[in-house]
């Protein structure tokens, strides 16, 4: 009778311990959804717990709620699967650093079903990348709800002083906040972004300082780029995507999606941030999606002219003095140039011919243009001058005008 207890009681606990296993470990393997959105299967995946503070080389999966309270260091190829209404909290931030990688997925797309993983990060780690002056590693974010946030690094990518990494999103909903001088996603205070692709999902990405919503921590510049996917990046004194503040807008292509970039202060939308520029090398192209940009002005860039003979027509130009270029603060800008002369757009709308002076030509004690029935007078056909110029020509135009409709 005792053996009978002995073995019920075996069989009893073997049952408790099935039904306490996650539901994503039944039989067939875990189900996650891979980077193009196509249903795949791992043959087992470690189960998340609360005491976890390493994860290495191997697929790991988050069921029901799960909250560790302390940093989680990523050591070689991790993979995650956040399954379905799993609520995964570390509040430590996750530990991705140069050289190691981490692969994040769902198991499905619906905002109130797919699994969700919020990392905090004090101390100048990031919310998901480098710890303290660490670069980041390759971080990968396929689906799932990630929100990301740290005090002086990135939200994800490179902690305080250290670089992006490889970041590349293709699905889920991203947000990810600096509150300091790190980018919302890339580069840590004082450094680049890194390499950032997003190509698909909901991306929200804001730095409450001096970084870039998307690129280059405070004085970084930014790689992004963006081909799919609804993106929205925030700057207080950085670019939107770019350059932090005084940093250089880096190489930004946009080819796809829905973007918004904003900066509060004085950077650009899309570029360098207050006090930055765009530096030798850099570039922005954007050729598809829908591009929604604005920054705020900060001052201007001068450069000295001189006046100089041009050898091939004659005529005395304006020319830039070398080394003259100077930088100034301002808040608003006026710009009195005076007569430019006649606008090239215009003469080749109306099909004349312009002189050496870019005035319109007109044959001698005539105000007959090279076109048929197109007349000139004025500073149009004379260059600048005084108004009283402008009325005699204007009647004596309008005479000639007369006479040719007349015959």
């Amino acid at each position: 009778m005792k053996g009978k207890q002995t073995l019920l009681s075996l069989l009893l606990c073997a049952a408790l311990a099935v039904s306490l296993c996650p539901t994503a470990l039944a039989d067939g393997g875990v189900p996650y959804l891979d980077e193009s959105g196509n249903e795949q299967t791992y043959p087992s995946a470690v189960p998340v717990t609360n005491l976890d503070t390493a994860w290495s080389n191997n697929w790991y999966v988050a069921s029901d709620g799960v909250e560790i309270s302390s940093r989680v260091t990523v050591t070689g190829d991790v993979h995650l699967i956040l399954a379905d209404n799993c609520v995964l909290t570390v509040n430590g931030g996750i530990n991705v650093s140069k050289g190691n990688s981490l692969t994040i997925y769902a198991q499905s797309t619906g905002e109130n079903t797919m699994g969700k993983l919020t990392a905090t990060a004090t101390d100048g780690n990031a919310g998901i990348g480098g710890g303290y002056c660490g670069a980041g590693g390759e971080i990968t974010i396929t689906g799932g709800t990630v929100t990301a946030s740290s005090v002086v690094g990135a939200g994800i990518g490179g902690g305080d002083g250290g670089a992006g990494g490889e970041i590349a999103i293709s699905g889920g909903t991203v947000r990810a906040t600096s509150s300091g001088n790190g980018a919302g996603i890339g580069g840590g205070e004082g450094k680049s972004g890194g390499t950032i692709t997003i190509t698909g999902g909901t991306v929200e990405a804001s730095s409450r300082y001096g970084g870039a919503g998307i690129g280059g921590g405070n004085s970084g510049a930014g790689h992004v780029i963006i081909n799919g996917g609804t993106v929205t990046a925030h700057s207080c004194s950085g670019a939107g995507i770019g350059g932090g503040n005084g940093g250089e807008g880096g190489n930004i292509t946009i080819s796809g999606g829905t973007v918004t970039a904003t900066s509060e202060r004085a950077g650009a939308g899309i570029g360098g941030g207050i006090d930055g520029m765009g530096g030798e090398g850099d570039e922005i192209t954007i050729n598809g999606g829908t591009v929604m940009a604005s920054g705020s002005l900060c001052g201007i860039v001068t450069v000295q002219l001189e006046s100089k003979k041009d050898e091939k027509t004659g005529r005395m130009v304006m020319a830039e003095v070398a080394g003259s270029e100077q930088k100034m603060e301002a808040d608003l800008v006026l710009i009195a140039a005076g007569f430019l002369g006649t606008e090239k757009y215009v003469a080749d709308a109306f099909g004349v011919k312009m002189d050496e002076r870019t005035n319109v030509a007109t044959a001698d004690g005539s105000y007959a243009a090279s076109a048929k029935n197109v007349f000139a007078a004025g500073d149009v056909r004379r260059g600048q001058s005084l108004v009283v110029w402008a009325i005699r020509e204007g009647r004596e135009a309008a005479r000639e005008v007369d006479e040719s409709l007349m015959g």
